[in-house]
């Protein structure tokens, strides 16, 4: 399926700011606006240095580690840090959130602005008690929308990615 490639990018940032739990500054993540920063393959230039100026401050650091690919191709369009960084054994952390979403978005179950309702099933955390967007979804960590995202695509879209 094409996707725009902010999309790509919106979600790329989402995604990194969930896992900002997993780095050394301990998650305080601050999100350029979307569309600052554009894929190669998009019309406008990708401000490299934009980019990794918002990771350092947000997140980065000597044992962080963000890399881009296009899905289209596979190819790897971006990295952050070293090869060696990028391939240190780490915690999963929010891991699945960002492999389901993406194979949601992928699939077009989702848009990075598509709200999900909230059925009113009591959750442990307060902040799940809510409607969510994907940013939403990330920002609080809500799993019952990472559930929704799985039982919309499917057990066989699931396997395939």
């Amino acid at each position: 399926m094409n996707r725009p490639p902010a999309a790509l990018l919106a979600f790329a940032l989402i995604a990194a700011a969930a896992l900002a739990a997993c780095s050394p500054k301990g998650g305080k993540v601050s999100i350029p606006a979307l569309g600052q920063i554009a894929l190669p393959h998009a019309a406008a230039p990708f401000d490299k240095d934009r980019l990794e100026n918002a990771i350092d401050v947000s997140f980065g650091g000597p044992g962080t580690c963000v890399v881009v690919d296009d899905t289209a191709t596979g190819a790897e369009v971006y990295r952050y840090n070293s090869h060696m960084a990028c391939t240190r054994t780490m915690p999963p952390c929010a891991t699945y959130d960002v492999a389901g979403a993406l194979i949601g978005l992928d699939a077009g179950v989702v848009t990075p602005d598509t709200a999900l309702k909230w059925d009113h099933t009591p959750q442990p955390t307060t902040a799940w008690q809510q409607d969510a967007d994907l940013r939403t979804a990330f920002r609080q960590a809500i799993p019952w929308w990472q559930q929704r995202v799985a039982e919309m695509l499917g057990r066989t879209r699931l396997a395939r990615g």
